[in-house]
């Protein structure tokens, strides 16, 4: 993985992907969702698919998150807007920022098949500014009035 992981950072495509592959095959969840993200910026939908779901079995908060875009477009799988709910959450409760901030959304805008929510969107919009992820901190301070409500 980490030979791959480096060759990926020198855009060396070809090294990476064939080191990633090997950590990928032989379980590394991490190998998994970075190959995943290479294949699916490459339009390999379906192969991105197959390394994503790897990784996201194995609860890779990143395969995950990557796995539910690809649903939530489909790409590479039948649009299916509830698994990809099911994964945003999945990948957001383990703590992945991108994915707080989706679920966010969700409840804040009534998107992906859930109803709009201003408690729920607030719940998840306070735990990734917990986490120190900016997006949802810049969010729950626009969506906060004076008076502290939603």
């Amino acid at each position: 993985y980490q030979l791959g992981f480096k060759a990926y950072q020198e855009d060396d495509l070809v090294v990476a992907m064939s080191s990633l592959e090997r950590a990928a095959e032989a379980g590394h969840p991490q190998a998994q969702a970075l190959l995943g993200y290479i294949l699916d910026k490459a339009e390999d939908n379906e192969a991105a698919v197959r390394y994503y779901r790897m990784a996201a079995d194995q609860g890779n908060a990143e395969g995950a998150y990557w796995l539910a875009a690809l649903y939530a477009n489909g790409e590479g799988v039948p649009k299916d807007t509830p698994e990809a709910f099911r994964w945003f959450l999945f990948a957001a409760e383990a703590g992945y920022g991108p994915a707080i901030d989706v679920v966010a959304n969700a409840y804040l805008n009534g998107e992906l098949g859930q109803a709009t929510d201003r408690a729920k969107a607030k719940q998840w919009l306070q735990r990734g500014a917990d986490s120190g992820y900016e997006p949802t901190k810049t969010k729950l301070e626009q969506l906060i009035d004076p008076e502290g409500d939603v």
